[in-house]
């Protein structure tokens, strides 16, 4: 199963926050907000410095159909963090996420994973599906 039924942008239902999908043009900003040790020793996957040709592989993700990484904005132009959808076997559907340091604390996952669950469960209702997410221990907010 694909998730190429997921759209390029969707939007929380109070329009505070926009997700779309990471491009080109965001690997900077991304790599801006990633590139700290409080983000790498949260996300399992990241090392420390955070390397711009890894956030250009992760952005490149998007042109699969069994991964959608969308940038999270709450203005048109301010990249807060991002959120990884993975298809996995079994209907099971993986979601990662990150934030900047600077936006920590202000809801905005509880959003962003609302979002992102009610879009799944209107295309994928119909068929049972597992979503989940895995934190690092030290990660009590997650």
């Amino acid at each position: 199963m694909s998730l190429e039924f997921l759209p390029s942008s969707l939007h929380s239902s109070d329009k505070s926050l926009q997700l779309s999908l990471v491009r080109q043009e965001h690997v900077a900003a991304l790599h801006d907000i990633t590139n700290t040790p409080e983000i790498a020793n949260m996300v399992s996957f990241l090392d420390y410095p955070v390397s711009r040709d890894f956030i250009e592989s992760w952005v490149a993700l998007n042109k699969n159909s069994s991964d959608h990484i969308y940038g999270i904005f709450i203005s048109e132009q301010e990249l807060t963090g991002c959120i990884g959808i993975h298809m996995r076997e079994n209907k099971e559907v993986e979601i990662g996420y990150w934030f900047g340091v600077d936006y920590h604390g202000k809801g905005l996952a509880s959003k962003a994973l609302a979002c992102v669950l009610k879009c799944l469960d209107g295309h994928m209702g119909h068929d049972v599906f597992l979503a989940y997410a895995e934190a690092m221990e030290s990660n009590k907010a997650s």
